[in-house]
């Protein structure tokens, strides 16, 4: 009887369909490399907005006292390194890191919610790079930005554009760091995958087995061997001791199984009969299967032997009667032996 329900179905459609949101090592081991380079690159560029800080006059100490000629203008190396070097290589490496992100989003679709705002953050970033750039190499564009915007929207243009470059690179960090934990944070609705999934890490007694089963885990689920990962997860409901009720989706799987090792049956069967060239008896067990086959469709119900749940419950040892002791034989005479050339001697000789 199917009596147990469980808080989620674990199928092979469903796995089918969660395959998309299946844990990848790769995540982690990418998110912490270009966190590690973004944390440093933001905070390298941090050095340069907040100049006043110790560690950041430490960080500028080594940059040349001369001014760099950009475009016909001189400026010190720190007002260059705010607006042109460091915002152009945060540029490239926001680029690299946000393609990541979308492809991580594309695992799981919830991510995008945050993968958006950082889109509209980097468009921006482009936006005001492209603006700056016009504005400080085309002399042209320049002149005619600085007779039409006053001085203080062109300086609060500038301030936008540096701290947006910094706070996409931060925004980045922040989404990075939650994808070190992608493969623990599964989704919601395959929460009982993951369930069944502990059960069967704590049903190994031995480390070895238990990363055994992990590595066939993360291998199953990549190349879509639904088989193995159901026999693993359900395997508390497949256990041939177990007289209990199943869990539905537990159930459904056996049956779904047991028709397929039956088929493999009756495929060899078949075989076996055509490998000899009997192929009258390929035709009476087709027959006799298909006469059964629509019997069962119209309603023939199937007798199934007696069943006795007692007999199957696991039973006390019975203790065992003590042993009878028997008190010890009479000890027989001692008879001649065979041979005659051996002189033997008995109590009624000595007699």
């Amino acid at each position: 009887m199917i009596g147990m329900k469980a808080n989620g179905m674990v199928t092979i459609e469903i796995l089918q369909k969660s395959q998309r949101t299946r844990p990848r090592k790769w995540i982690p081991i990418t998110s912490l490399i270009f966190l590690l380079i973004s944390l440093v690159a933001a905070g390298y560029y941090a050095a340069f907005i907040f100049p006043d800080l110790e560690i950041s006059q430490m960080i500028m100490k080594p940059l040349p006292v001369e001014p760099i000629n950009i475009a016909g203008t001189d400026y010190s190396w720190r007002d260059a390194m705010l607006f042109f070097f460091v915002p152009y290589g945060l540029l490239v490496l926001n680029l690299i890191t946000l393609i990541i992100s979308g492809k991580i989003s594309g695992y799981r679709h919830v991510y995008w919610i945050y993968t958006w705002i950082l889109v509209v953050a980097f468009i921006g970033t482009v936006v005001f790079a492209a603006f700056f750039s016009l504005y400080y190499f085309v002399p042209t564009v320049g002149q005619w930005l600085s007779g039409v915007m006053p001085p203080e929207v062109l300086s609060l243009l500038g301030t936008i554009h540096v701290y947006l470059a910094l706070g996409l690179t931060l925004g980045l960090c922040l989404f990075l760091l939650f994808c070190l934990f992608y493969n623990l944070n599964y989704p919601a609705k395959y929460e009982e995958i993951y369930e069944l999934r502990k059960r069967r890490i704590k049903s190994f007694p031995l480390y070895d087995d238990r990363a055994a089963y992990k590595k066939r885990f993360y291998t199953d689920y990549k190349y879509g061997r639904w088989i193995s990962m159901m026999l693993d997860l359900h395997f508390e409901s497949l256990d041939k001791n177990a007289i209990g009720p199943m869990r539905k989706d537990a159930y459904d799987f056996m049956v779904y199984y047991g028709c397929l090792c039956d088929n493999n049956i009756k495929r060899a069967t078949f075989d076996s009969y055509a490998s000899e060239g009997r192929y009258y008896e390929c035709r009476a067990l087709f027959h006799d299967l298909k006469a059964k086959s629509e019997a069962t469709e119209n309603g023939a119900k199937v007798i199934l032997p007696h069943y006795d749940p007692a007999k199957h419950a696991k039973k006390k040892p019975e203790k065992p009667e003590p042993k009878k002791i028997e008190p010890p034989l009479k000890p027989l005479a001692s008879r001649r032996t065979p041979d005659a050339r051996v002189k033997t001697w008995s109590p009624e000789d000595i007699g």
